[in-house]
């Protein structure tokens, strides 16, 4: 079972669990806000769960914004969707997301971008806007081999669990 503790900080945002990421950030640098009321989607199902965290980070890997959780309406009544505040000082920013499973325990990348706009609004709680999480992103260039040379692997999935390298205990 996942170990859970109480927060020592009220800006920490790890959703209670030891290993969440720390995604901390100071919204008072920024002047704008963007919002967005997503959906976060794993091969086309829904995936939040409580503890789950979504952020929004700039080119330079700053944090510009974190998730709260709020409860979908009509037709995604009971689903946990995320809101998130994004934060600014202009339009044009290039925005992109990571996504905290908090059940699996890891970051997520998110496929979609975002280019920042001044008072945006994307989403909401009857049709919130659709993120997809995949893999973690392990940054590997296109794995074009045979699937019959890493059997029983698919190329992709023995990537996803050896590395871009292929090393398995230090050894191709």
């Amino acid at each position: 079972d996942k170990e859970y503790a109480e927060s020592q900080s009220s800006d920490n945002n790890s959703g209670g669990s030891r290993s969440a990421p720390d995604w901390d950030f100071l919204p008072g640098q920024y002047e704008f806000t963007a919002t967005i009321i997503a959906q976060v989607l794993e091969d086309g199902v829904a995936i939040s769960e409580s503890g789950d965290i979504l952020a929004a980070f700039d080119a330079d890997g700053n944090v510009r914004g974190v998730s709260v959780e709020q409860g979908g309406l009509g037709p995604f009544d009971g689903q946990i969707l995320h809101e998130i505040l994004v934060f600014s000082n202009a339009d044009g920013d290039e925005i992109s997301f990571q996504y905290y499973d908090a059940s699996e325990d890891e970051v997520l990348a998110v496929d979609e971008s975002y280019t920042y706009v001044i008072n945006d609004l994307l989403g909401g709680l009857l049709s919130p806007y659709t993120l997809n999480a995949g893999a973690p992103d392990l940054s590997c260039g296109e794995c074009s081999d045979n699937d019959a040379g890493v059997a029983p692997f698919t190329c992709a999935s023995a990537v996803a669990s050896f590395g871009c390298d292929f090393m398995w205990g230090g050894a191709p």
